[in-house]
């Protein structure tokens, strides 16, 4: 029972860890950092959170810097695009290589080809290679040099030797940050100092101006009541539902007020322009009347003589109408004179009646002669026509 308890325990360690990678197979990366805080065998590797792998070898590069050989299981396929990042926790523990795609404006990551010696060749230099052995002990066979215009998707196989880059750590880069922070703590403290200046001669102000601002305030307050009054008021106003229907009336008529208004001025601009012109014309007909100023009043002067003695006439004739002389005067003062003047009139009327008739048949011949000159002759005799009238 023991026994089969520790291998059966056995098979379930070896199913459920990390080791599984490291003893069963998988394919081996060879990074390069800069540095490498915290990278010891073992550390995790993960891919978008997921482990991946782990840190099978750590050591230093003969160009500087850190080589760390990792062991990726055999079912996850990385990519060029795909660069590994060392990164930690705030208080450096829990680290951890974590593959992340890069950008798509930076190049992906090329592998070097390796040198007759095992050395990988660098831009910089040469990189000693990783003779990891799989379980049997041999050495892998070093990557092949990267085959030119590879595509960013591209997979990262086995022996590879890719770059990778280091998280920046939160306490460096406070460190960094001690000479900004000393400055901005010397920018705040005088901006203190300022600050206190200027509450200084605030205070000094308010204490030499105190009775000065007391009634500032008291005439603002005044002003403020005298605005909320006024609010009152116009809410009075326009609080009405009959006033605010015929505000927006008067609103929606403005348009049309406008184009009236517009309408008016071109009229009073032609008026105006009609006046300007008769004006003109005026000035060409008063213009003679003033050249010939004196004749015209010559002339007034003489009409006015001549109305004169045209009134004194007409005097003279009512006088003598009215005192009964001339032929007037008798025939307004003798009533004999004026029945035997009716009864002319009488007989002419008599007289115009009885010639009438003859007038008719006088145009009636004329208008039958006009039309057949011939009944007036000897043919008209002979053919025995009826009468002409």
């Amino acid at each position: 029972m023991v026994l089969a308890t520790l291998f059966i325990a056995g098979i379930l360690v070896l199913l459920f860890s990390d080791v599984r990678w490291t003893s069963w197979g998988g394919y081996v990366l060879h990074i390069h950092f800069a540095e490498a805080p915290g990278v010891t065998e073992g550390t995790p590797v993960r891919k978008s959170g997921i482990l991946i792998g782990r840190v099978t070898k750590v050591r230093f590069a003969d160009r500087g810097g850190v080589d760390v050989d990792v062991k990726v299981d055999p079912q996850v396929k990385l990519y060029r695009d795909e660069v590994p990042q060392v990164s930690g926790s705030l208080l450096g523990g829990d680290v951890v290589i974590q593959f992340y795609r890069r950008a798509a404006t930076s190049p992906p990551p090329q592998p070097r080809a390796p040198t007759s010696d095992g050395a990988v060749a660098g831009e910089a230099g040469t990189l000693t290679a990783a003779n990891d052995g799989d379980e049997a002990g041999q050495a892998k066979p070093p990557a092949a040099p990267p085959a030119m215009n590879e595509k960013p998707e591209e997979l990262v196989h086995d022996g590879d030797y890719i770059e990778g880059t280091v998280a920046p750590n939160a306490i460096q880069a406070f460190g960094n940050l001690e000479g900004d922070l000393k400055q901005a703590i010397d920018n705040l403290s005088t901006a203190g100092t300022e600050v206190g200046k200027l509450a200084a001669s605030m205070n000094k102000l308010l204490d030499n101006n105190d009775e000065q601002i007391s009634r500032i305030v008291n005439k603002t307050e005044s002003v403020i009541d005298t605005f909320q009054t006024s609010l009152n008021n116009l809410d009075d106003v326009i609080g009405d539902k009959d006033v605010r229907d015929n505000l927006k009336n008067s609103i929606r008529e403005l348009p049309q007020l406008f184009t009236d208004t517009r309408e008016t001025v071109n009229t009073m601009q032609a008026t105006l322009e009609s006046v300007d012109r008769n004006m003109r014309n005026l000035e060409g007909f008063t213009g003679p009347l003033g050249d010939r100023g004196d004749q015209i009043i010559d002339n007034i002067d003489k009409a006015l003589s001549r109305f004169d003695s045209l009134l004194v006439e007409m005097s003279d004739f009512g006088r003598k109408l009215n005192s009964g002389e001339g032929t007037l005067g008798e025939l307004m003062r003798n009533p004999e004179l004026y029945q035997h003047l009716n009864a002319a009139a009488l007989n002419v009327e008599r007289l115009t009646c009885k010639l009438r008739p003859i007038l008719d048949d006088a145009r009636v011949f004329s208008d039958k002669i006009a039309r057949d000159p011939g009944v007036i002759g000897v043919r008209g005799v002979l053919q025995r026509r009826t009468s002409i009238k």
